[in-house]
């Protein structure tokens, strides 16, 4: 069966801000708490981009809720070297900078599956 909905997110294993992985953290629990809350048949899509590969990988620093009938959790991951790639093609219009948030969230809403698509930010909690 299909999805009704997709919720892309992106983000990598920097720890952004500081308490990047608490942000995430709490934006997937509340999402997946919700979306079966109200038995929307989704997945939740996030794109790990461009990870450090001497950190820890981000499914490792944060709990990421077991799969239900509606909903699902998958992570798409763009490597440093298709990162590096990007930043060639893009290098006259850009800043060379270690994630590139909109291309990031183009690639999770190309290989979302929903009938419907949300991007949204790691740190945006839906009540």
């Amino acid at each position: 069966m299909s999805k009704r909905l997709s919720i892309v997110i992106t983000g990598r294993n920097d720890n952004y801000g500081g308490d990047f992985n608490r942000r995430l953290q709490n934006t997937i629990h509340c999402l997946f708490h919700w979306l079966n809350h109200y038995k929307i048949s989704s997945e939740i899509v996030f794109v790990n981009y461009n990870p450090l590969k001497d950190e820890a990988p981000i499914d490792e620093m944060i709990t990421i809720p077991a799969a239900t009938d509606l909903v699902n959790v998958r992570e798409v991951t763009v490597s440093a070297e298709a990162h590096e790639k990007i930043l060639a093609k893009y290098a006259t219009v850009c800043k060379p900078v270690p994630v590139m948030e909109f291309i990031a969230k183009n690639i999770g809403i190309r290989r979302a599956k929903g009938e419907f698509v949300l991007a949204t930010n790691a740190d945006v909690i839906f009540d």
